[in-house]
């Protein structure tokens, strides 16, 4: 079998964060080096291969630059980043792989992709989309 994919995981306390967390400890195939919340500082990826982040905007943008000084893929599932962040990002991947997606459920992404098609299909109807969330949701709307 081969070596576990080495995880820090960002925004470990959070409702994403400890989903992560529990999914990552009952799978061989990855091994949880540590956790941080979001106020935490940006080090300690020494050894990880990843580092996952379910966290806030400012927060995100610098555990993304700290990966990639550390040279450590980052994975993330931040909502509510500007285009700006989301720039800056972009500039990072350039040195690291980076997989960021605003929504990681797939039956939102599929309403996603529905949601494109009918605005297409439907180009004379003015559509809308609510973003509703559980309660403790801190970037709500994301």
């Amino acid at each position: 079998m081969a070596s576990p994919l080495r995880i820090v995981l960002s925004g470990a306390g959070g409702r994403m964060g400890r989903a992560v967390a529990a999914a990552a400890l009952g799978d061989a195939r990855f091994k949880l080096l540590g956790g941080v919340g979001s106020g935490a500082a940006a080090g300690g990826l020494l050894g990880a291969d990843v580092l996952v982040d379910f966290t806030l905007p400012a927060p995100a943008l610098r555990f993304a630059a700290a990966a990639a000084r550390a040279r450590v893929a980052f994975v993330s599932g931040t909502t509510g980043l500007t285009p700006s962040q989301e720039r800056r990002l972009r500039t990072l991947s350039r040195s690291i792989p980076i997989f960021w997606a605003s929504n990681m459920s797939p039956g939102m992404n599929l309403l996603f992709e529905l949601t494109r098609r009918a605005a297409a299909a439907l180009p004379s109807y003015d559509a809308a989309v609510l973003d509703v969330h559980h309660a403790a949701k801190k970037d709500a709307p994301s």
